[in-house]
């Protein structure tokens, strides 16, 4: 079993770097649309709700199914996360009247909640939103204030008490408006971390290197002795993808990359397994890009 935690996307620009604070954590996590929570997977040990630049109140909002997990998972809502459990939960949102953006400073901080446990006084946080929350969900309390802020932050022990849709389940669940995952917010990284370790019961086992030797084991026990075509386009992906491949089983991996140029000119890369253009070409036309396949593109043999 690897431990996980889901990160729904709501289109905020800092959901990646949520997921880059949890894996300097040694946890294990997925960046997921917010509307594909994975019902069925016994190794998702936390849910976090990512911001998102929309209001609660736009319909074009995006709007998670809160059943699928609350109550079942414990559940930490940032910025929009925290407005739209708010939202849901009998609590309130309001326009601020001036965007609240900045640096502030936790005015009061409950240290009993497991939030922020270990938490400075004055903690300088970093807030990012134009709606607040005037009132919390029912039955959750206030644990974190500015000056500016009454309802930083609020905590409900047990989300099967709350007015939101759940899950059977006592799991906590926990709001935040401001963004932990920022270098601005000076604690935010220990906050993440008492929520995946303390709250979730994260072990802090998982590594990059772990990883790919997980996902190299699986890949052999899946293919066997198959041969594999791996069609990427994309440095990064490219680079994990072909190396990936290759640690599986470099005699039966051929690449075939597509990486679109300027003026719609293609490039396309085959190597491995001595892949022939004739297939390169009839792969091509059938997905109707001639223009690549015809001497628009390139192909360039080898590995790459």
């Amino acid at each position: 079993m690897q431990q996980k935690i889901i990160i729904l996307d709501f289109g905020s620009q800092t959901t990646q770097l949520i997921a880059r604070r949890l894996r300097e954590l040694d946890t294990f996590c997925e960046i997921l649309p917010y509307n594909k929570f994975p019902q069925d997977d016994p190794d998702v040990i936390g849910v976090i709700l990512a911001g998102s630049p929309f209001s609660v109140y736009d319909p074009e909002a995006f709007k998670a199914d809160l059943s699928q997990f609350v109550g079942r998972l414990p559940v930490l809502g940032i910025c929009y996360g925290a407005q739209f459990m708010a939202y849901n939960g009998g609590g309130n949102v309001e326009p601020a009247g001036s965007r609240e953006y900045g640096r502030q400073n936790l005015t009061t901080i409950d240290k009993d909640c497991p939030l922020f446990r270990g938490f400075d006084d004055n903690s300088q946080v970093w807030m990012s939103h134009g709606d607040t929350i005037t009132a919390i969900p029912t039955g959750a309390h206030v644990v974190a204030s500015t000056d500016n802020v009454q309802n930083a932050a609020y905590y409900l022990p047990d989300a099967s008490l709350s007015s939101l849709p759940k899950a059977e389940g006592h799991q906590p669940i926990f709001g935040v408006q401001f963004h932990p995952e920022v270098f601005h917010s000076v604690q935010g990284t220990l906050l993440l971390k008492n929520f995946v370790v303390d709250v979730c019961g994260g072990k802090q086992d998982w590594s990059a290197a772990n990883y790919i030797e997980t996902t190299v084991a699986e890949l052999r026990e899946q293919i066997g002795k198959d041969r594999v075509i791996l069609g990427l386009s994309g440095g990064g992906i490219l680079f994990s993808g072909n190396f990936l491949g290759h640690r599986h089983h470099a005699e039966l991996h051929d690449l075939v990359t597509i990486g679109l140029g300027g003026g719609g000119q293609g490039l396309v890369r085959g190597g491995g397994g001595g892949f022939r253009r004739a297939l390169l070409v009839t792969v091509f036309r059938k997905n109707g890009l001639e223009n690549a396949a015809n001497g628009g593109g390139l192909f360039a043999g080898g590995v790459y």
